[in-house]
């Protein structure tokens, strides 16, 4: 057995592999050398991302740190958002220029759907049912895709409120953990609000029926924008197909008055729009329980405004 091994390993290997001649260098390894060599590394022996595998606090903090981080580098950067903010500018000045509404039209529809709202909870013996949660959507129909698109939620201005005490507007706020940062203010916003921390969004909702009991329970749903890139992970796809997707906020605790107007703000003067890879879009413009001229200022207004956040990606606009 000793005499054929030694027998074999004198043998000269036939294999292509084998054969393969060996360079040893003597130079020292490039910059460009070694950065490829480490990302090679990293690939092959980095886990997997603890958000999608491990639920720990330590884990949740160190990812909050790398959005924070990029957050940061963003910052200290030039961003696409001052462009689009620029474009934006362009399309609205383009939109009101060319976009005809007859209001006079708006009118009649509106209170045809007033009556027809009426004759609903006329025959309707749901004790539970309110006229006050009946909206009027703005549907939007294109005829061509946006080059790009974001489903980031984009407050759009209104002239009346839709949202607020008024309306008895249940907001959620979610926020880093702890949530007593936050609470410890004592901020008395003009509506019913709650506030989530990370932490209780893991433990108490991390099944889906919780989660859906959890969207029915607010109409609105805010938070810090040092988590918004995260929570897709605690709240799951129901919250974007119901149109519920937290609405990012910066938060800077050591101001809590520009907080309370911040978070006021986007309740009371603001309507979320959710843009998906179209060509059709949907908003809320009014309540049917509005007055009239205040739902058609409210409608004209949304039309312009998300026409043209909807055109600064890439669609052109025909008079």
């Amino acid at each position: 057995m000793v005499k054929k091994a030694k027998k074999e390993v004198g043998t000269p290997k036939t294999n292509k592999e084998a054969s393969t001649p060996v360079n040893i260098s003597t130079k020292k390894p490039t910059e460009s050398t070694i950065t490829e060599t480490v990302k090679k590394a990293h690939k092959e022996k980095s886990p997997k991302s603890p958000l999608k595998e491990n639920k720990n606090v330590s884990n949740l903090e160190e990812e909050l740190d790398i959005v924070n981080t990029t957050n940061s580098v963003l910052k200290a950067t030039p961003t696409l958002e001052a462009n689009l903010n620029e474009i934006y500018n362009q399309k609205l000045q383009e939109v009101e220029d060319k976009l005809k509404i007859k209001k006079n039209q708006v009118v009649q529809a509106v209170t045809v759907l007033k009556k027809l709202v009426d004759d609903k909870f006329k025959k309707n013996f749901d004790l539970l049912a309110r006229k006050e949660d009946e909206f009027i959507h703005l549907n939007f129909v294109f005829n061509k895709l946006p080059i790009r698109y974001s489903i980031r939620p984009t407050p759009i201005e209104l002239p009346y409120e839709i949202y607020g005490k008024k309306y008895n507007t249940r907001v959620c706020i979610i926020v880093k953990d702890p949530r007593s940062d936050l609470k410890d203010l004592k901020i008395e916003f003009p509506f019913a609000t709650k506030i989530f921390d990370l932490e209780k969004l893991r433990l108490k909702y991390s099944r889906f029926n919780e989660r859906r009991n959890l969207l029915k329970d607010f109409d609105l749903f805010l938070c810090d924008s040092r988590v918004y890139m995260i929570l897709k992970r605690f709240l799951g796809k129901p919250f974007y197909a119901n149109k519920k997707y937290p609405i990012p906020v910066q938060l800077d605790y050591s101001k809590p008055d520009e907080i309370k107007n911040d978070i006021t703000n986007v309740v009371n003067k603001r309507v979320a729009f959710y843009m998906t890879h179209g060509p059709n879009y949907s908003i809320k413009a009014a309540r049917v329980v509005m007055d009239t001229e205040e739902a058609v200022n409210n409608i004209i207004n949304v039309a312009a405004r998300t026409i043209s956040h909807i055109l600064k990606w890439g669609v052109d606009f025909q008079e």
